[in-house]
């Protein structure tokens, strides 16, 4: 997935996150299930964003010629950060 995609993705997610907050802010008479659907939505939406984001770095740094050291450096930082999700 390109960077143009992840980007669309990102402007999906803030539309998502604005309606909630509008919803929030006049205080519409909304089921509070509502409200928990729109945040679940908007949490698999980032999980989404994020597994695209990823395969995409992890092409462009795996299919770079580098060092061993390099490669086994910037393969604990990424598993690092996806313990950290």
């Amino acid at each position: 997935m390109e960077t143009k995609k992840l980007i669309h993705r990102l402007s999906r997610i803030e539309g998502q996150l604005h309606a909630l907050k509008n919803t929030l802010e006049t205080e519409k008479q909304t089921d509070c299930t509502e409200i928990i659907r729109q945040t679940k939505t908007i949490i698999q939406a980032l999980k989404g964003f994020a597994r695209a984001y990823l395969h995409l770095y992890m092409n462009r740094c795996f299919t770079q010629r580098h060092s061993k050291k390099v490669m086994h450096q910037k393969l604990s930082k990424t598993i690092d950060s996806l313990i950290k999700l």
